[in-house]
């Protein structure tokens, strides 16, 4: 059986059916190999305030900075677990809200912090703002 969708794709197409979104709508760019050229890819499909999440575990680079990627881009990496649980946790959420727990700290006390989730005495995850 044949699959309903092309087997390959060129960059040029991912790139301009990632980019052919509303102005004012954000973009979530997920990378499930982050290997060889997908890195740059997944930077090149995102836009202004878009998120570009690396989820494989490969070994790509992008080139990010100033003038480099658009303008309030947020990128990050996630190895914490399968695309199943993904998927699992993503259902989970659209169920029933999830509940993070975080402690806030300011930036000068991000030793501190440290300090305290290796003494496991905060519940959830410490974050440090500036």
């Amino acid at each position: 059986m044949e699959a309903p969708w092309p087997s390959r794709i060129s960059r040029e197409t991912t790139i301009n059916a990632a980019q052919d979104v509303e102005v004012g709508q954000r973009v979530l760019v997920l990378d499930f190999v982050a290997n060889g050229p997908t890195p740059e890819l997944a930077v090149a499909c995102g836009g202004m305030q878009s998120a570009v999440v690396f989820i494989g575990a490969g070994a790509g680079h992008a080139k990010v900075g100033f003038g480099i990627t658009p303008w309030e881009m947020e990128l990050s990496n996630s190895l914490w677990g399968t695309r199943l649980e993904l998927m699992e946790l993503v259902e989970m959420a659209r169920r029933k809200p999830l509940e993070i727990r975080t402690t806030p700290f300011p930036l000068e006390l991000a030793p501190m912090a440290y300090q305290l989730l290796h003494e496991r005495k905060i519940d959830g995850r410490a974050v440090c703002v500036p």
